[in-house]
Parts: C-alpha cells; structure tokens; sequence
C-alpha cells in the first residue's frame, strides 16, 4: 500500500473531499475487448506494467520478444523497443541469484533483449520514462522513443555515459546482500516527484526498504523494515 499513497501524494496534490476528487470518483470505466492491435509476431507475454504520457500513448512493459510495446490512443502499435532481435527465438539462462526461485531454476527469455524481467514503468511530467527491472537490479530512465538516459544501479551508482550503460543491457547485476536496505535487491516499483525530480524507488523482493534519491541519482535516505 506504500507506492499507492507516494503516486497519490505526488499525482493529486489537492485536498481530498474536494469537488474535482469527488467528480473523478463518479466517473465510470468500461473494458473494450482487443483494443489494442498486436500485430502477428509480436509475442505480448507478462505485461506487467502499462503508463500513458501527456499525449495518451500508452507503453506496455512486457516479458515478450519486444518489452516495450506502445500503442496510441486507439490502440494502433505506433512503435516498440528494448530488443533488437525480437525474431531470434528463447535461451535459458542461469545465474547464482536465480537460486530465491529454487534449485536448479533457470530463465528462459528472449534473444537480444535488453531486460532480464520487465516489472514496472512510470511516465514522469516531462514524459520520460522508468523502467524498473527487478531481476537485473537496475531502474532506466529514457526518453519516449527509448534512448537511455540515466541507469540507477545497485550500490548507489548512476550510469550515464553510452559505454557505461550498454555494458548492463540484458544482464544481472550483481546485488548487496538481502534485506540490508543497502540499493538495490530486486527493486519493484518507482515514482517521480514533478515538484523537484525526486526519485522513488521501493526496494523491493530481496529487501523492505524504500530509497529517495535527488534527480540526479544521488541518495537522499532509506527508510522500511521487514515486516512495516
């Protein structure tokens, strides 16, 4: 219920009981089947997460061939990114952290794809975008089209330069150990403050923390416990 209230508190700075609180709570939704047009070949698999920008283009971070998929309001593909080489069929893959899964786990993803297991997006009042993975221990701010433009890594460190962050593209990041609240261990979701820039990122599967971070990337304070 933490990350509710931080999007709450960031997105709708008025008053609750206000009139424009209470005209959105009498709005009403209506689900509309196959509205978004996956073309043949695209493998939408997990969709874990979905945000909209200030135009109503929607992302979609999935654990398919393409992670992000975005649609424009009538749900026409308008463009895709995060692996190069979507048509080059699955690899299981291993690693010393898959181990929280049980022995002998293994991954099978997808050829070229630049995330280990997509888990979250945020689009931020200047319309980039946050994509937490929480299997490769990275957060990535881009832009709408997909550049990178910062990566926040385990540890505290900040990537920014193109060499710097192509060398984690598609990889596990090695993590501090759990539960020690030290950055990160399979971070989960993340928020941005549009008053400053802040960053928040709850910290996550492997610990019960959350980070504040200044825009730039640099470490505020961590606050959370197990079992909070």
């Amino acid at each position: 219920a933490l990350l509710p209230a931080i999007h709450h508190r960031v997105q709708s700075p008025g008053a609750a009981g206000s009139s424009g609180t209470a005209a959105r709570n009498k709005q009403t939704f209506t689900p509309r089947p196959q509205h978004f047009k996956v073309p043949h070949g695209v493998f939408m698999r997990e969709a874990t997460a979905v945000g909209v920008d200030s135009c109503d283009n929607v992302y979609v971070f999935n654990r398919g061939n393409v992670p992000v998929l975005v649609f424009d309001s009538a749900g026409n593909l308008i463009d895709q990114w995060g692996n190069p080489t979507p048509y080059d069929g699955t690899e299981e893959l291993s690693d010393p952290s898959f181990a929280l899964f049980g022995p002998g786990f293994t991954l099978s993803r997808w050829r070229g794809s630049e995330f280990m297991r997509p888990h979250a997006i945020f689009v931020d009042h200047e319309d980039n975008l946050w994509l937490v993975d929480d299997l490769a221990n990275l957060i990535t701010k881009c832009d709408r089209s997909g550049n990178r433009l910062m990566i926040l890594a385990p540890e505290g460190r900040v990537l920014r330069t193109k060499a710097e962050m192509d060398s984690v593209l598609g990889k596990v990041v090695a993590c501090p150990p759990s539960q020690t609240g030290r950055m990160f261990n399979r971070p989960t979701d993340v928020t941005v403050d549009p008053l400053n820039g802040d960053i928040f990122i709850t910290d996550g599967y492997g610990n019960s923390v959350v980070h504040h971070l200044k825009a730039d990337g640099t470490h505020v304070r961590s606050w959370g416990e197990p079992g909070a």
